[in-house]
């Protein structure tokens, strides 16, 4: 599913100005679904970044900081993005030119950069590409299930690691509400379990 809305992201289309002075241009969509698929943070996290929260010469890839004014829980944190999310934002910010406000939004609305994206608009993007993509719209919100989904990709890693990955205060939360059993897992652990030495359970 993510992969196949990475696909026709790029068709999105948004407008710029108005009346006879409007054109149409490449909507933020691709970038956005990037972000939050391999972030696995909420909207509208995503949608408070700035410039200043990127920080390319940490790291590996680069790191963004999530500011605890848009964290759900209320604290700040410093995390690596992944290979395809610091080119995204580098393509991005080489696009924008010299002049960017190191302060600015990175996903301002297109009518007042002041102001970010709103989650409607955002959202109302997401919807024409699920129809692009010959997609149903999936149960318990439009944004939300790519972080259910990063979640659910990293049952095998340190919970305490993914939990701070992708802004858990609580592991148990992560555990409990956000990773969900899957057949691919099930039969790993089936298939993949080892005895203790004179223990039979």
């Amino acid at each position: 599913r993510f992969e196949k809305l990475l696909a026709v992201a790029h068709q999105v289309k948004v407008r710029h100005g108005w009346g006879k002075e409007a054109v149409w241009a490449p909507s933020a969509l691709p970038i956005l679904i990037r972000v939050a698929g391999d972030s696995g943070r909420r909207i509208s996290a995503i949608l408070a970044l700035r410039w200043s929260d990127w920080l390319p010469t940490e790291g590996t890839n680069g790191k963004l900081r999530w500011r605890a004014a848009s964290d759900k829980s209320g604290k700040d944190w410093v995390v690596p993005v992944s290979p395809a999310v610091e080119t995204d934002l580098s393509l991005e910010l080489e696009r924008r030119g010299t002049d960017v406000d190191p302060d600015g939004l990175i996903f301002p609305s297109p009518n007042d950069v002041a102001k970010a994206l709103s989650l409607p608009v955002v959202t109302g993007w997401l919807r024409q590409a699920e129809k692009l993509a010959d997609l149903e719209p999936m149960d318990r919100g439009a944004w939300h299930p790519f972080r259910r989904m990063w979640a659910c990709q990293r049952k095998h890693l340190p919970a305490k690691d993914v939990a701070a990955a992708g802004g858990w205060r609580d592991v148990g939360v992560l555990q409990s509400v956000y990773e969900a059993a899957d057949q691919e897992t099930l039969e790993a652990v089936v298939t993949g379990g080892r005895r203790v030495k004179g223990i039979l359970r």
